[in-house]
């Protein structure tokens, strides 16, 4: 059982800390809801007169030589205990709290200072085995008693998880929560004790940073009522490279805050995207009566507070995504940005008029170069005479967000202006595509001659990567008819297609008709390797689809 028993979800009065040791506050300026704070913690010396608190008799503080009596290694073993409990409260609300190693003055509610912490912790008995583990005063006070004749600290299992949880939850007094029903062992602010959970749970953290924030929102301490509700005081996350982030236990704590954070991206060219996800629950939760029993309380949706929206904001000031619209309770997701060489992004979370709190996290997912996609050109030919060579460019991946590459034909054999029209293009990959057509116009021409070749090189990528070697080679096919190398010969179409060669032949005389595609190799046409002319005209055919890009010569006396 805990001294104050007041209203769930649901505060003391005050609900919260208006003055500390390091917020020292006149009274015109105090410490206000959603205001981060700075609380300093000690422990009495054994011996300090704690009066008592929960009708037990006043007694001096034992508690130091108590947990030396359950700790071998001392004040070495279970003060980092004390230190994980505040650590865990600051890791999930806007509160940071710091060791204060003196401590002095009379015992409960004296105001923290050099010499003494706003939070003191002392000990005595109260009431023996398993009854009052402890109890705790609340804001502006906030000292803690824990009961040093309770055997139910003995037991050290799981960190000393009951010793943690017990000054967990007495602290959550400490900072003005009240008891939470019913109880279910879902809650630290339940009445009774518990170890199925370690440390402060969702309605816990609900509570809290309604009072005080979320931990990034002063990055100073220093109570400025901006916090981090303007793009000058943003929330400061360093520099964030490839992969997912998650930045957890934030809020929008009323109707007027509002959360700037800023980072800067390890790559200035990288892609982002990032999730706002509001985080809650429904459960059942309510006061705890005067007579101390719990009621099963009324259902509550901590998921469904505050209709969230998102802005994405480059280094210069820029709008660079917004995600709204998707309801209260929902996640707001940005496409893919492209950074294009922002050196900081800021990230805006606004909520709307409720004047409550909405638990919130942010999962940043940045994409670095390394990762985009890789762009190929495969080789291609085409004949002169169809106007253009169409490369096909290929990437390995689709692209998260509108890539682009520039292309450009270079001449091999081929010579720009003759052959092909010098230039280039741009081609644009839409996210989720992974091809497109670079096209070469063609020069068509009356030259006979062997097929020439040019290759498609790629430069420029915009969310690509270029695969190396960054071209690709494409051959242009002669159309024109070749000229015959033997002087009497005649190079005609043949019926049915391909070619037909026909020359004035001496009788008895053997020929040969050789053909070339590259006027270097020549070869026997097939079945004209050796022709021994009976009368004086002769004729040979050569019916292959090539045909037309080859040249043709008739050699008497070949091989012999």
């Amino acid at each position: 059982a805990d001294q104050y028993k007041a209203a769930a979800f649901q505060y003391f009065s005050p609900p919260r800390w208006t003055d500390t040791a390091t917020n020292n506050t006149t009274f015109l300026s105090r410490l206000d809801q959603g205001d981060a704070t700075v609380l300093t913690w000690s422990i009495v010396d054994d011996g300090l007169l704690i009066p008592g608190g929960s009708g037990e008799p006043d007694s001096p503080s034992d508690l130091r030589a108590r947990l030396d009596s359950i700790y071998p290694g001392g004040e070495s073993q279970w003060l980092p205990l004390f230190e994980q409990v505040f650590e865990r409260w600051s890791a999930v609300t806007g509160v940071k709290y710091v060791y204060q190693p003196n401590d002095s003055g009379s015992f409960p509610n004296r105001s923290g200072s050099n010499s003494r912490g706003d939070i003191r912790i002392a000990g005595h008995p109260i009431d023996g085995d398993f009854g009052s583990l402890a109890y705790n005063y609340g804001p502006n006070g906030g000292d803690m008693v824990i009961d040093t004749d309770d055997a139910f600290f003995d037991n050290t299992s799981g960190n000393s998880r009951r010793l943690r949880n017990v000054i967990a939850h007495e602290h959550g007094h400490g900072l003005g929560l009240a008891h939470v029903c019913p109880i279910d062992e879902s809650k630290l602010m339940e009445p009774n004790a518990t170890t199925a959970f370690d440390g402060p749970q969702l309605d816990d953290i609900y509570s809290a940073q309604r009072q005080y924030g979320d931990r990034l929102e002063d990055p100073d301490f220093d109570s400025s009522s901006e916090d981090n509700d303007s793009l000058s005081r943003a929330a400061e996350l360093g520099t964030i490279g490839q992969g997912d982030h998650l930045i957890e236990y934030l809020s929008i704590d009323d109707d007027s805050d509002q959360d700037y954070l800023r980072f800067t991206p390890a790559n200035p060219d990288m892609l982002l995207r990032v999730e706002l996800r509001p985080v809650g629950a429904s459960y059942r939760e309510g006061p705890q009566n005067e007579d101390n029993s719990c009621p099963s309380g009324t259902l509550f949706n901590a998921l469904a507070v505050h209709d969230l929206s998102l802005a994405v904001i480059g280094g210069d000031g820029s709008l660079l995504a917004t995600a709204t619209g998707a309801g209260v309770g929902m996640p707001e997701e940005t496409d893919w940005i492209p950074l294009s060489d922002s050196s900081e992004v800021a990230i805006l979370v606004n909520g709307d008029s409720s004047d409550s709190c909405q638990l919130y996290e942010l999962q940043i997912t940045l994409l670095d170069p390394a990762e985009f996609p890789v762009a190929s050109v495969e080789d291609s030919s085409a004949g002169e005479d169809e106007g253009e060579l169409l490369f096909r460019v290929t990437l390995d991946a689709p692209p998260l967000a509108q890539a682009q590459v520039d292309f450009a034909p270079t001449g091999e054999g081929a010579t720009a202006g003759e052959d092909f029209v010098p230039g280039g293009g741009t081609l644009t990959f839409p996210p989720g595509t992974t091809e497109q057509f670079a096209s070469v116009s063609l020069i068509d021409d009356s030259l006979a001659e062997a097929d020439e070749t040019l290759n498609l090189a790629l430069s420029n990528p915009s969310f690509l990567q270029i695969s190396s070697p960054p071209a690709g080679g494409g051959t242009i096919l002669d159309d024109d008819a070749p000229a015959m190398l033997s002087g009497s010969a005649v190079l005609s179409d043949a019926p049915g297609g391909g070619k037909k060669i026909s020359w004035l032949a001496v009788p008895g005389r053997t020929y040969t008709v050789l053909y070339s595609e590259d006027l270097e190799r020549w070869l026997p046409l097939p079945g004209y390797e050796s022709i021994t002319i009976v009368t004086g005209d002769e004729t040979a055919t050569d019916p292959s689809p090539l045909a037309k890009r080859r040249f043709y010569q008739v050699v008497e006396g070949y091989g012999e």
